[in-house]
């Protein structure tokens, strides 16, 4: 295996970090002397936070990769679209979109574009295909694909994700309203 430079480790560690932290994994290890009393004094979160909009979007599109779909929830090897934490309509799950915009609105009002295995070159068209319905809110969840690779180098370099992530809000910018 060719040796990597310090750059290129550093990009991967933060890559795997980013990626890890974002599945749930703890990649902080055991705490070290003073870290759980610390957090402990730290203040506790509000029960009922503001909201964020004055008023609920009235729609919402998702774009990304197979945790946006569902994938492999309902089955093996399949998306299953209706469990989407985004926008998913099964009363098992109370996605982002029937807690926004109702159950029924959201049967109406919300899109999922995401595809499994997509990786950051995907997202471009994804967000061409949501930003035609000029939704209120889009959500992105993307990059796993990009960054868990059998190697360092079979990932997506970093200039190439950025240049696609920059493509796709750039093409949702030019659709949304003024």
């Amino acid at each position: 295996m060719p040796k990597l430079s310090h750059r290129s480790r550093a990009v991967a560690a933060v890559t795997a970090a980013v990626v890890l932290g974002a599945v749930g994994c703890d990649v902080r290890g055991d705490d070290g002397p003073g870290e759980s009393d610390a957090r402990e004094r730290q203040p506790k979160p509000s029960a009922s936070p503001g909201p964020v909009w004055d008023s609920s979007p009235a729609s919402l599109a998702a774009v990304g990769d197979s945790i946006t779909r569902g994938f492999d929830a309902c089955s093996v090897l399949s998306d299953c679209p209706e469990v989407s934490w985004a926008t998913g309509d099964s009363g098992e799950v109370n996605s982002l979109a029937v807690r926004l915009l109702g159950v029924a609105k959201a049967a109406t009002h919300s899109w999922n574009y995401a595809a499994s295995g997509a990786r950051m070159a995907d997202l471009p068209a994804q967000m061409a295909r949501a930003a035609a319905k000029k939704p209120a809110l889009v959500t992105v969840m993307a990059g796993a694909n990009d960054a868990c690779r059998v190697s360092a180098e079979a990932m997506t370099p970093v200039a190439d994700f950025r240049s696609g992530f920059e493509e796709s809000l750039r093409t949702l910018r030019r659709s949304a309203p003024t």
